[in-house]
This record gives structure tokens, sequence and C-alpha cells, in this order.
């Protein structure tokens, strides 16, 4: 919005799309306006994403770090057009460290995308990849609310490991943009990987690799949206 703003003769054709990843409501409308417009839709990059912030439940009633790290962007995705994970806790905001509550919602980032990568194929949608992203040790100020949860001297060094190692936000993108515009990814058809700077394909722990894993989370994460009205069976 500001760039449509301060530089229109740059970016004539640039749009805001309101989008609120911790409100399974929001996604859908935000979906369903994209949709209306009549566009093609050639790259999706979901990047938003919290950090170590306090326990507390998000409007659908799930923990917030998976609501807006798995929950948002994956309902995003399934809206618009083509164990190491504790589903228990999930409606608990308390039952876990704000350390489990991120590296969980991470974890379910690359189960997704293998599960789903794995339905566009037996679809025959074999021009549509979808890949997991380690951007880095990225300066974004993510651990912003991290002093309430972690305290104060853990926060401090947080914030002092990323000012001494921390990459710059530009490029901690150039792993999404390998990804996103890279001829490599139709070539290879590399979907369902796990990318890490810059760009480098890793296989990623036996988690994430976990066939059985990456099914129970997409059908816990189908059925949720399912039962509040977001997604057609």
């Amino acid at each position: 919005r500001e760039l449509a703003e301060t530089e229109p003769h740059l970016y004539p054709k640039l749009d805001f799309l309101p989008l609120d990843l911790s409100d399974l409501r929001s996604v859908a409308k935000s979906a369903h306006e994209f949709l209306s417009k009549g566009l093609e839709l050639h790259i999706l990059v979901n990047n938003a994403a919290r950090g170590l912030s306090e326990p507390k439940l998000s409007r659908d009633g799930i923990e917030m770090i998976f609501a807006v790290n798995h929950m948002g962007s994956m309902a995003h995705e399934l809206l618009l057009p083509e164990g190491g994970l504790q589903f228990g806790t999930l409606g608990k905001p308390d039952a876990e460290t704000p350390f489990v509550n991120y590296n969980r919602s991470k974890l379910a980032n690359i189960l997704y995308a293998k599960a789903l990568a794995r339905r566009l194929h037996a679809a025959g949608h074999d021009k549509v990849f979808i890949n997991a992203i380690h951007p880095g040790y990225v300066i974004t100020g993510i651990d912003g609310d991290a002093k309430s949860t972690v305290g104060y001297l853990a926060f401090k060094a947080l914030e002092k490991s990323r000012q001494l190692v921390g990459r710059k936000a530009a490029d901690g993108a150039l792993t999404q943009l390998y990804c996103a515009t890279s001829p490599e990814i139709e070539e290879k058809a590399l979907s369902g990987r796990y990318f890490v700077p810059d760009g480098h394909e890793v296989r990623p722990g036996p988690y994430a690799m976990n066939k059985e894993l990456q099914e129970r989370l997409y059908k816990y994460s189908e059925e949720f949206m399912i039962k509040r009205g977001l997604l057609n069976t």
C-alpha cells in the first residue's frame, strides 16, 4: 500500500488486498476478493509469521502462532485456485512453551507443503509447484513479543544475535524469489521440497519426512476449515 501511494509511477498496477492470517474469516474474504477480480494467480508467497509471542488463542480458538504460521497460510492456499506435532494442545494457549509453539508451526509448514504437493501431482496439476522455504536468520522484528514470553535476558540474547549475524530482510527474500521465479523449479519439477538460503534444497528432519504425520496435519487442517464453514467438502 505504501509503495502504491508513494511511488505510483513505479507501481501503476499494484493493488493492496487486506489479509489477517490470524482470522480465518479474513483469509476467506481476501481469497474471495481476489477470485472476484478474475485474475490468474501465477505466484503466491505466504511470508507473514509470528515469533515467540505471548500464549493466546486466535479468533478461531486455536493457538495463535500455529494459527498465523500454518492455518492462515494453509487456508489461503486451499481457498485459492489450484510425532513431532502435538495436536492435542492446539486449543490450549498455555499448554506449550513459546519455543514449542513456534517450532510446531514451522514444522507444519513443511508437512503441509509435502502433503499438498502430493495431492497436486495425483490430480495431474504438474505445473503447480509448492515448496517450503527457510529465509534464514533475518532481522525483521519478529522477536518483538519475546520479552514477555521468554524473559528479558533471553530476549536481549535474541536481539543481540540478530544484530550480529542476522541477515537483512532483502537477503532473506532471496530463497523465496528463487522458488517463485527460477526456471529450474519447473524444469526440474521441484515441488514438495524444502529450501534454505540461498536457494539450496535440503532434506528436512525425520518428523518433516513422516508421511503419516503429513497426512494427519493436512486432514486436521482441512477438517478445521470445514467445521467453520470456510471450506466445502
